[in-house]
């Protein structure tokens, strides 16, 4: 058992930190499930329930989400193109990052970047 009165095993702890590194790490690279898994000795599926249980969301969204806040700093801190902070950020297409960041921060990249300037805040936020 994994999870007793509340409580996670230590053991688990470590393992789902080391997948949670592995996204910080390479999130600009596609890095698939497998990859996740072989890194912390676990079949793929055991890996993603894991990797649920500890963070309560699934690996691909926690993924994206890491994307996306390098995306929001890459739009206040410099002046790279949409396309070129969308690959920088590990997007693989322009599309795919514009309707991922439109759904986690609620507006266009183009439209945070107007909004959220280092100058106007310093904190990175959604535009809702």
């Amino acid at each position: 058992r994994v999870k007793r009165a509340g409580f996670i095993h230590d053991g688990i702890l470590l393992k789902a930190e080391r997948m949670a590194h592995l996204v910080a790490n390479r999130y600009t690279e596609q890095v698939d499930t497998e990859t996740f898994a072989r890194e912390i000795a676990l079949a793929p599926k055991q890996a993603l329930k894991l990797f649920h249980l500890v963070f309560g969301t699934g690996l691909s969204r926690f993924t994206t989400g890491y994307r996306i806040f390098q995306a929001q700093r890459l739009l206040v801190t410099s002046d790279l193109r949409i396309v070129d902070v969308s690959e920088a950020s590990g997007f693989g297409s322009l599309g795919r990052f514009n309707r991922a960041f439109r759904e986690f921060c609620g507006c266009s990249p183009k439209d945070y970047r107007k909004r959220f300037s280092l100058v106007a805040s310093p904190r990175i936020r959604a535009c809702t």
